[in-house]
């Protein structure tokens, strides 16, 4: 049978101090009595103020998100229309009101959820604002109405583990009234409550404090909201005796503040153990001298022991510093006693959740980087939409209703097709894309009317496969306005689109000005959030297309510009076959 190290430790200790204990016992005990009790008085007031501090500020983020929401003009704009919509118009609102919101739940942490009420007793629960059952479960455990006729903080009721919330949690709601002013007159239009998981917060608070044994929060009335501890009914008991401060009743210890907005009662109760950690020993030489004789004798007997654990906590070092320089899966055992290999299951603990969180973290960097790209998907260009405009205008006065029919289509399918960028996807099937492509360059020839003629091939066999969104029609404005428009005559761009056994080759030549060497370089030389000043050039361009594919296929295409004065310029893309929109979260690249 395994021994723990302090059993060890004490066995040998027992019989070499007993004598000098008893000695000293009785002396120190009259001399540390009073100073353990000040320290005490003074730790225990100081934990007091920082568990008080920290409940204050989870009921000030409830006030907070209160007064936002009563204030706000969605949740108003919503209550005030919620009589004109009908049932499926109803739930579109109330779905797309609490996705809006939601996001303020970020800044409270101990915020469990909240409800938007209307006058008429509809209800609508941020989690579920499709259902009755956050109404029902209210009504049911707070003994009130909705709308509630009793505003601010609730009773404290037990809320079912749900789908969302996979165990059960003591909540406390905050009900506030929503007023709609008009003509000088304010009218109630409904409620907000919020509840706040009061369980989380004393669970959290109770974790992180080493001296009481037990925190209990109290009503105005001096009813228990929620308790944790070795000591809640006696808590419950002295709940009206106690009034403030540190207070000893029957050999015990209270701590009893009180929140002031709420004139909640918080009680904690000290652990008796604490008692000997608040010493603060005075007589330095008596008991340096009492500490001197015993490690003297205590080393004799402890020696073997502590070789054994040091070259234990050798092998935990070298596992620390394997970790430290970068190894996640260094791991240790450690033998003999019961705390070491508690150290080393609790140290490969740490090692494996550590490994998840950067694993979790990169996952999310990526994600973060996807929106931003994103976004730059989604700028529209709007001196394109002005010479567009002007082009349906110039039609329009030499009465061509054909080509203003043609023209405004092609428009409007580019636009639909920037709207679809919200679907919070980097790829397109390429016939679609090719279409894109195509009613651009109908735009375009309204615009530079015999300018320039387009081609496209593509190979038919790559039906149903994905390319990255909106790389072609960035590639080949700039083939028009800087290859084809330079040019004193005519030119013409190609685009082709091959298959290359696993590669999917992208071609888009044009036979126009072309570029030096140095004209080239300064193309992708533009900042990441440098615009380009031209008007006329997009701000989509080749340097984003090609930060756009080294994002999506990381060392796995091709990006290549080959150009020369007066000869044209030639852009070639390759990069692997797509197969699904969601590459690369899904196995959607197609293999040999």
């Amino acid at each position: 049978m395994k021994r723990s190290i302090k059993f060890q430790i004490m066995a040998r200790i027992v019989v070499v101090v007993l004598v000098i204990i008893i000695s000293f016992a009785w002396f120190l005990y009259n001399q540390f009595t009073s100073i353990n009790m000040n320290n005490l008085s003074k730790r225990g007031s100081e934990e007091a103020q920082r568990n008080l501090i920290q409940l204050q500020s989870a009921i000030e983020d409830v006030y907070r998100l209160s007064e936002y929401l009563v204030l706000s003009e969605e949740v108003s704009g919503f209550l005030k229309n919620l009589d004109r919509f009908t049932p499926a118009e109803k739930a579109v609102a109330a779905g797309k009101l609490m996705d809006n919101l939601d996001r303020l739940l970020v800044s409270g942490k101990y915020i469990h959820s909240f409800c938007v009420v209307a006058e008429n007793g509809e209800s609508f629960w941020n989690t579920s604002p499709y259902d009755d059952f956050f109404q029902e479960w209210f009504i049911k455990n707070t003994d009130q109405s909705i709308p509630s006729k009793e505003l601010g903080f609730t009773k404290a009721y037990d809320f079912p583990a749900t789908s969302l919330y996979h165990r059960r949690h003591t909540l406390v709601s905050y009900v506030s009234n929503i007023y709609q002013i008009e003509d000088g007159k304010s009218t109630v239009q409904g409620q907000i409550i919020i509840q706040m998981n009061l369980q989380g917060l004393l669970d959290d608070i109770f974790a992180n404090n080493s001296l009481f044994n037990g925190i209990a929060v109290f009503d105005e009335g001096n009813k228990i909201l929620y308790g944790i501890g070795e000591d809640i009914n006696r808590l419950s008991d002295l709940a009206v005796q106690l009034r403030g401060g540190i207070e000893s009743l029957d050999g015990n210890y209270y701590v009893t503040s009180i929140l002031e907005d709420c004139e909640w009662k918080v009680i904690s109760s000290i652990d008796q153990n604490e008692f000997a950690k608040t010493a603060d020993i005075p007589y330095a030489i008596a008991v340096s001298a009492v500490i001197f004789l015993a490690l003297i004798l205590l080393f004799v007997f402890l020696f073997p022991l502590l070789i054994k654990i040091s070259k234990q906590i050798t092998r935990l070092d070298g596992a620390i510093k394997e970790m430290s320089g970068g190894n996640l899966d260094a791991t240790v055992e450690l033998h003999g006693v019961q705390e070491l290999e508690n150290i080393s299951n609790g140290f490969n603990i740490m090692v494996s959740n550590t490994k998840k969180y950067m694993d979790t973290s990169i996952e999310s960097l990526k994600e973060q980087q996807k929106l931003q790209f994103e976004l730059l998907l989604a700028k529209i260009n709007p001196h394109f939409i002005y010479n567009t405009l002007n082009s349906v205008i110039y039609l329009a006065r030499q009465k061509k209703s054909e080509d203003i029919i043609s023209l405004t289509s092609a428009f409007i399918h580019l636009l639909q097709d920037s709207i679809h960028l919200g679907k919070n996807r980097l790829f397109e099937e390429i016939a679609n894309e090719i279409e894109v492509v195509n009613q651009y360059i109908i735009i375009q020839n309204y615009r530079y009317m015999g300018r320039f003629s387009f081609s496209c091939r593509w190979d038919e066999s790559l039906a149903g496969t994905y390319i990255p969104k909106n790389i072609l029609q960035p590639i080949i404005e700039n083939s028009i306005l800087h290859g084809i428009c330079p040019k004193a005559d005519s030119g013409n761009i190609r685009l082709e689109i091959n298959r290359r056994e696993e590669n999917v080759e992208i071609i888009i030549a044009d036979d126009g000005v072309g570029m030096d060497h140095e004209r080239l370089e300064s193309l992708f030389n533009f900042k990441k959030d440098e615009t380009v000043k031209t008007p006329k050039l997009r701000h989509i361009g080749l340097n984003n297309v090609a930060q756009r594919l080294e994002f999506i296929f990381p060392g796995k295409h091709q990006f290549r510009v080959e150009s020369q004065p007066g000869l044209g310029t030639k852009i070639v893309i390759i990069h692997p076959v797509v197969t699904t929109p969601d590459y690369p979260n899904s196995k959607g690249v197609e293999r040999n």
